[in-house]
């Protein structure tokens, strides 16, 4: 009887103790949740890192992980990010999470200015997780960066490889364009044209043909073709003057305006344009080809 008796006291001891734990692994979770919700991002990061600590073998270990990295990501801290979204993909591979933490391991390299790990990031997505929603993205992201960094052989295998599994990806278009450019680089103009004619009649969002639209002016004007050049400007400007991409073409069309010596006209889209992009970087880079274009004159 009393060794029936112990092992129930031990028994209900266990499960007290154990329902604390879950209870107190909640309310932990839940307090650093609120925190990382409340914008208080410094403090949120120690919390999910104290927690990954006091309950290691919680099913929460990869979104305390998750939310540390993001945290240490949001207050700047890109290594220490990036090492908190490494470990959650190494460690947890099979999670829901890993194809998304090494997409922001990619993002992190970016940002500490290492663009070669950051494309073997992007590229890992695709690798480990090709079904992956977020795998298109990535494989895009690794091509750009090569492309940037003018190792064209490199980015046209990996964008070749992107426009081959992704033709449905919602970023395909991006692709083709980014391929477009690509070609103009290896100076295959007639290849280059049809990609962006592919894009142009496409149903893509309107900053992409935007962008398409920029990419023929640029193409144009590598062919000689000036005019043609400078309606392309033009349409981009009339048609997509909220774009991002309305400035550049904003500068192209005033340097096509100075090559021909239209300079009258040069002047007048550059003080037309000057009220309406505000910001310092934009103001300076108008003026500068503004003082050209006098200097000219």
């Amino acid at each position: 009887m009393i060794k029936k008796s112990l092992v129930l006291l031990i028994i209900l001891l266990f499960s007290v103790s154990a329902f604390s734990q879950r209870y107190g692994e909640s309310d932990d979770f839940s307090y650093a949740l609120k925190l990382y919700n409340e914008g208080f991002f410094d403090i949120a990061a120690q919390q999910f890192n104290l927690f990954v600590n006091r309950y290691p073998n919680s099913e929460r270990v990869p979104d305390a992980k998750y939310y540390q990295a993001q945290s240490l990501y949001r207050v700047k801290d890109f290594e220490n990010a990036r090492i908190e979204f490494q470990s959650l993909a190494v460690s947890f591979p099979d999670n829901s999470r890993a194809p998304e933490a090494w997409q922001k391991v990619g993002e992190c390299y970016v940002k500490l200015h290492k663009p070669d790990e950051a494309a073997r990031a992007f590229e890992t997505v695709k690798v480990l997780y090709p079904d992956d929603p977020g795998a298109p993205m990535a494989l895009y992201n690794a091509a750009g960066i090569y492309f940037r960094q003018n190792k064209i052989d490199k980015a046209q295998l990996v964008l070749q490889d992107f426009l081959d599994r992704y033709p449905d990806s919602a970023v395909y278009p991006r692709g083709r364009l980014l391929f477009a450019q690509l070609l103009i680089q290896k100076q295959n103009f007639d290849q280059a044209n049809k990609e962006f004619e592919k894009v142009l009649q496409s149903d893509a969002e309107p900053a992409v043909m935007a962008e398409a639209n920029l990419g023929l002016a640029v193409f144009y004007e590598k062919l000689g073709q000036l005019d043609r050049a400078k309606k392309q400007c033009q349409l981009v400007i009339d048609k997509y003057g909220d774009s991002p991409v309305a400035f550049d073409a904003v500068l192209n069309l005033g340097n096509l305006l100075a090559k021909t010596r239209e300079f009258d006209q040069a002047v007048s889209l550059l003080n037309k344009n000057l009220t309406r992009y505000k910001t310092n970087k934009q103001n300076a880079e108008l003026n500068l080809l503004l003082a050209a274009v006098n200097y000219l004159n």
